[in-house]
């Protein structure tokens, strides 16, 4: 069984407490400005509470790599300055835990947090990203189907295909449906308008075909000519013949991919995982990917660097000047450092993965002098309560 020793203890309850608090304030936020728009969207597609729910579950993931640095920062921050000012981190002093247990619990904070970040950069987000849009895209798919399967009492207007597609409701009570009317626009070869006085669709069989039974269908085509081979006195005739056929009864099967726009399944960009294959990242063509996979790098050692950002950050917020500057030169500092890490990486990936390597280390040298050096000259005051420091 794995023995925590009682710094890492005191540390360890406060900062998931506060992180998980904090993760769950920026989830509820972003939640609710996305909120109205996918409701808007699943009302439309007649979609219920649960299509509601999943499209919500799924935006979710996105804001948490973003937040992930700041959230830890925070939370570690607060941590140690809560355990400071409930003189725990006396007692543990008092027996015989050392300071230098508070930056060691950081770092390895960091490089779980880092883990955390790769794994939704490189898999989660994209994965939540793509079933977002093929959710979205299949309740549309799901009300199209409805609209052209289910009898209803208002006028719909649907474009399938290029062409218009009107159906009214019915103004005799025994009829099912209204009038239909459907519009084919000019290919080349004329215009055509199908009208059926009622109608109903039968279907699915085993063989997901259906059949469109039309009661009093009647088609027009006509030729559109060059207005200026027409007489200027001329009717409309002469501009435009047309020619019309009536039927009692027609029937004409059908299947819905045939009139259904097919989903789109091909993976964007943002949705395809990073590490699903070695890739030469100096490669013209992959120079997107190679980006991409610099800011995900980029990212992680921003989640790494904040949680060692907070040692410093709250042995300084000890002091008086500190007390005050400390944690919204921190916030900057956090937010600061991981839009030049992404800049950065990104930039360096495009060369391959020697340059990330060389650039991150280089990167992260220059981003913890001046923290390990106040740790190393205020570290050892951190444990004191803040009441009367100068």
């Amino acid at each position: 069984m794995l023995r925590l020793n009682p710094m890492t203890r005191v540390l360890l309850g406060r900062t998931l407490l506060i992180g998980l608090g904090l993760f769950a304030l920026i989830e509820a936020i972003y939640i609710t400005e996305e909120f109205t728009t996918i409701m808007e969207n699943v009302v439309i597609s007649g979609g219920d509470a649960l299509d509601l729910f999943l499209l919500l579950l799924l935006r979710a993931p996105e804001v948490v790599d973003f937040a992930l640095p700041l959230v830890l920062y925070l939370a570690i921050f607060f941590a140690i300055i809560g355990a400071r000012d409930s003189n725990e981190m006396i007692v543990c002093a008092a027996s015989g835990v050392s300071w230098w247990r508070i930056p060691i619990f950081a770092i390895w904070a960091g490089l779980f947090g880092a883990a955390i970040s790769i794994a939704f950069s490189a898999a989660i987000a994209p994965a939540s990203a793509y079933a977002f849009r093929l959710a979205s895209l299949q309740l549309v798919t799901e009300r199209l189907v409805r609209d052209i399967t289910e009898p209803g009492r208002l006028s719909t207007v649907q474009s399938v295909k290029r062409r218009t597609v009107i159906s009214s409701p019915p103004t005799d009570p025994e009829a099912e449906r209204g009038t239909l009317f459907v519009f084919h626009p000019d290919d080349g070869n004329g215009w055509k308008v199908n009208r059926a006085q009622d109608w109903t669709i039968i279907g699915p069989d085993e063989t997901d075909a259906y059949a469109l039974q039309m009661e009093g269908f009647s088609e027009f085509r006509g030729q559109s000519t060059a207005a200026a081979e027409a007489p200027v006195d001329n009717s409309l005739s002469a501009v435009l013949s047309r020619n019309q056929f009536q039927f009692q009864n027609v029937e004409m099967a059908f299947r819905m991919d045939q009139l259904l726009p097919p989903i789109d399944k091909a993976r964007r960009l943002k949705e395809t995982p990073i590490f699903t294959e070695p890739i030469a990242l100096d490669a013209p063509e992959n120079q997107r990917v190679a980006r991409r996979l610099g800011e995900a790098i980029a990212r992680a050692l921003a989640v790494a660097l904040a949680a060692l950002a907070a040692v410093p950050t709250a042995a300084w917020a000890g002091t008086r000047t500190g007390r005050y500057l400390a944690l919204p030169l921190g916030c900057i500092a956090v937010l600061g450092t991981e839009v030049v890490a992404r800049t950065i990486l990104g930039d360096a990936a495009r060369q391959g993965m020697p340059a990330i390597w060389t650039t991150m280390a280089s990167f992260t040298a220059i981003a913890l002098v001046l923290p390990l050096a106040y740790t190393l000259w205020r570290g050892e005051r951190m444990i004191t309560p803040a009441t009367g420091r100068s």
